[in-house]
């Protein structure tokens, strides 16, 4: 990278990937309140599209890695630091969902679940649900996408250094990634569906659907964006074509969706990729045209972990209950209705959980670096 690129970088501030958060989490909390809200007519495809917020968390998440990573390399052994830093921003606000899900579900509403036998528990503790269908989702509501990413997390350095020595050789190939590591997932998970007789396994809101092996080209698709990002190549695409190729990708992302396995298997290998490339063009919106700042969005983005780990409570355990209570009102008005309140409810909780939990593991974890690194 040069010098001036390395000034212009580190002189941004990025609240175009706040607001991308703040979207993702509010498109995560709807598409979880219309599944208790009954009879939901116009507005009920909008409300399952909402399912993709998770890969907008995951197209914002690899390229804020991408930018962390690249001006700390310079550090007192950046590598250990960037296993440290993303240890203590995820542990603690997880470990809370494992304490709060376990009492919720075991002490005051069903009992004993068998889905959270010992075995899962640790697998969650240890980040490795996302690798056992048993342990995948079933701990944490929604922990298939914090296993996902903490893996993710393990394999990026790796990964990054190999696009960017390639990139490096030869230019543009970064555009290529994406392409290639779909093909790659879908090539194995096509290979791996003719292994087994477990055609459960796979499909829409499947293990394999949750595992990283399928959402491996979303984040490729992150890291790209931030490539082209740093090389000032975003500037190159007009705001108009921004808007007609997100919608196109939106379009094809949701029919294929709400349509997955009926014409094609495999349906669901494809959309969340379709998903992630019309978030690019959210990115460049965004980011480029300043006027669309939104303080709102941005202070919801900041309190997104927090918001994702706690929403489950309200939506799962509120929102049927408000929605019954408000039969007489015209379903698609309700469901705005109940998604505003669980929104309200989950941010006066998470805004609590990011200063008890999630902000202070950030600052040990700080702590922490800069302990060790005094060591020497």
């Amino acid at each position: 990278m040069n010098t001036s690129n390395n000034t212009v970088l580190q002189k941004q501030k990025f609240d175009s990937i706040d607001i991308m958060r703040g979207i993702a989490i509010l498109l995560v909390i709807l598409v979880h309140t219309s599944q208790y809200v009954q009879d939901v007519n116009f507005l009920l495809p909008i409300a399952q599209y909402g399912q993709m917020g998770v890969q907008l968390f995951f197209i914002a998440s690899a390229f804020t890695l991408c930018y962390t990573f690249e001006f700390r390399r310079k550090d007192e052994e950046p590598l250990r630091n960037f296993y440290l830093r993303r240890f203590f921003r995820i542990t603690p606000g997880y470990y809370f969902g494992i304490l709060l899900y376990f009492f919720i579900t075991d002490f005051i509403t069903y009992g004993w679940d068998s889905n959270k036998e010992p075995i899962n528990i640790l697998l969650n503790i240890l980040f490795l649900n996302g690798l056992f269908p048993d342990a995948n989702n079933t701990v944490v509501p929604g922990g298939w996408s914090i296993g996902t990413e903490m893996v993710f997390y393990l394999i990026f350095p790796f990964l990054y250094f190999a696009i960017m020595k390639i990139q490096n050789k030869y230019q543009y190939t970064y555009l290529l990634f994406p392409i290639f590591s779909l093909v790659f997932s879908f090539v194995i998970q096509y290979v791996i569906f003719n292994l087994i007789d477990s055609p459960h396994l796979f499909g829409n809101n499947s293990f394999f659907y949750f595992n990283i092996l399928n959402q491996l080209p979303v984040f490729c698709i992150g890291i790209s964006l931030f490539i082209a990002f740093r090389n000032n190549k975003l500037l190159l695409i007009n705001k108009n074509v921004c808007i007609i190729l997100f919608l196109i990708f939106t379009l094809v992302s949701s029919y294929l969706m709400l349509h997955s396995g009926e014409f094609f298997e495999f349906t669901y290998v494809f959309f969340p990729f379709f998903s992630g490339m019309s978030f690019v063009f959210v990115f460049i919106i965004l980011h480029y045209h300043r006027y669309l700042k939104n303080l709102v969005l941005i202070k919801i983005g900041v309190l997104s972990y927090s918001s994702y780990l706690v929403h489950f409570v309200f939506a799962f355990y509120l929102a049927e209950k408000i929605s019954n209570k408000l039969i007489f009102i015209q379903a698609d008005l309700r469901l705005i209705f109940v998604f505003l309140l669980i929104v309200t409810l989950t941010l006066f909780s998470a805004k609590a959980i990011y200063i008890c939990i999630e902000k202070p593991g950030v600052n040990l974890g700080k702590r922490v670096i800069n302990y060790l690194n005094t060591q020497k």
